[in-house]
């Protein structure tokens, strides 16, 4: 992303981050919800990748 677009900070913000879970929740597309922050959508993906929890390593 360009350094010229508003809002182009280096890292997310915890109300970025709520942003994202609520739209994941409701089935929006990273492109879009990328969009929304000005931000890459590999960054949001990447984000969302990292963070996420999984019930899988729980089953045993």
């Amino acid at each position: 992303m360009s350094k010229y677009i508003p809002g182009n900070q280096k890292h997310l913000t915890l109300d970025d981050r709520i942003y994202i879970q609520n739209e994941l929740s409701k089935g929006t597309s990273f492109k879009d919800i990328a969009r929304f922050l000005c931000k890459d959508p590999t960054t949001i993906s990447k984000e969302v990748k990292a963070h996420r929890l999984s019930d899988w390593y729980h089953k045993g």
